[in-house]
């Protein structure tokens, strides 16, 4: 399984949504470029894509997830949600097909930490140790796994 996933601590998501809306419809000039270990994918995956969804949860023990219809995380998208919101964002990535993972933390707009192995080793295990050291009772889920959950929120960011 490759999944990508975002989650954001807040306890409301209608906020959360607006800024989403807001990004997902300006102009792609006005992104900021963040460099961090987590590949951006970005460019290859979601620029051009007019079907482009997003799956926003309920807030679960004051944090809030994302998951794209593409299965990467917009890293520009998340840096803004963290500054804008004025809190932590947590950004993990799973790439079973080459034993790979990563997380990323903003905070505040701020790279607080970023990891990223491409070593083979317990990758279940040590996403979930960070999840855990978070207080994120989430799990990783695909697109696939959300969009017909009733407590996720799809939207649609092209019309």
């Amino acid at each position: 399984m490759n999944v990508e996933q975002a989650f954001i601590k807040c306890a409301d998501s209608k906020e959360l949504v607006d800024i989403i809306k807001r990004y997902v419809q300006a102009e792609a000039e006005e992104r900021k470029k963040i460099n961090i270990v987590i590949p951006d994918s970005y460019d290859s995956f979601i620029k051009q894509d007019k079907k482009r969804k997003i799956a926003i949860s309920s807030p679960h023990n004051g944090w809030v997830s994302i998951v794209e219809s593409k299965g990467v995380n917009d890293i520009s998208m998340l840096y803004e949600v963290s500054n804008e919101l004025n809190t932590e964002v947590v950004l993990m990535a799973q790439y079973d097909s080459v034993g790979a993972w990563g997380y990323a933390v903003f905070d505040s707009g701020e790279v607080i930490h970023e990891f990223l192995s491409e070593e083979d080793e317990d990758i279940e295990n040590e996403i979930q140790r960070i999840m855990d050291d978070k207080g994120i009772e989430e799990k990783l889920y695909l697109f696939s796994e959300v969009v017909r959950n009733d407590s996720w929120e799809i939207m649609k960011c092209y019309i």
